[in-house]
């Protein structure tokens, strides 16, 4: 497979102050799920059918991180969580376009990062309803209302988490961590044995709560290194259904 690679200026960093966003990236309309897998570890992610690496100058510090599974213990707090939403339903469908979708993700947007004039249809469409890869989305609901929406990539040994979104009424919930909690579940039930969750940045704010999850694995110097959790009784997983 040929790829023209670019080299993308994004601004500001997202995560760290006083430091800029550079990105290397090729788009797939297609991609092998085991390449992917290889290339996740090597520091890429994906948007729609973008794949992009970072490239900041004198930065290595958004540093990729997942979650073994079958070692996966909740800690109190995250237990609290799932007990508050154990009303919660989970539905498991193909990425597609629906305009609730869209509307929740446009509230999401103005609650989480105060913004949405630049969301459109066509742009939630081509950041998470097109996939080169085997995806999945998984509908939080709540009494039959849509609560949350997660996208997940289903490759070979792990499940990839895209992106999440809740709706701002159900800020209470804690969903953020919640969503984590099933797509780990999620990668249990298709005999996974591991969730991705994109980078963890030491220093950033948005990125520490990646490190609450433990056992966890980081790729530091090209191999999986494992953080263990602090000295406490394993506990299952919150008891869930999942409807795929």
């Amino acid at each position: 497979m040929r790829i023209a690679l670019s080299e993308n200026f994004n601004g500001p960093c997202p995560y760290l102050d006083d430091r800029v966003w550079i990105t290397h990236a090729f788009r797939a309309p297609q991609l092998d799920s085991a390449l992917y897998e290889q290339l996740i570890a090597e520091g890429w992610r994906r948007s729609g059918t973008v794949f992009y690496r970072n490239a900041c100058p004198s930065c290595n510090l958004c540093i990729p991180l997942r979650i073994p599974v079958d070692a996966f213990t909740p800690t109190k707090s995250q237990r609290r969580v799932a007990r508050r939403n154990a009303d919660v339903r989970v539905a498991i469908t193909q990425p597609q376009y629906r305009e609730d979708l869209f509307q929740l993700y446009r509230a999401y947007q103005r609650y989480q990062h105060n913004r949405d004039d630049d969301e459109t249809a066509d742009t939630f469409g081509e950041f998470l309803c097109e996939s080169p890869l085997t995806s999945k989305m998984m509908l939080y609901y709540a009494e039959e209302r849509l609560i949350g929406i997660g996208w997940v990539d289903v490759l070979p040994e792990s499940i990839s988490s895209v992106y999440y979104a809740f709706h701002p009424d159900h800020a209470w919930r804690s969903l953020g961590t919640y969503s984590v909690i099933r797509e780990v579940q999620y990668a249990a039930h298709r005999n996974r044995r591991y969730l991705h969750l994109g980078f963890y940045v030491p220093g950033s704010r948005k990125m520490a709560y990646k490190g609450r999850f433990r056992p966890n694995e980081l790729r530091v110097r090209g191999a999986w290194v494992r953080n263990h959790p602090t000295t406490r009784r394993r506990q299952p997983a919150a008891d869930c259904t999942v409807d795929d």
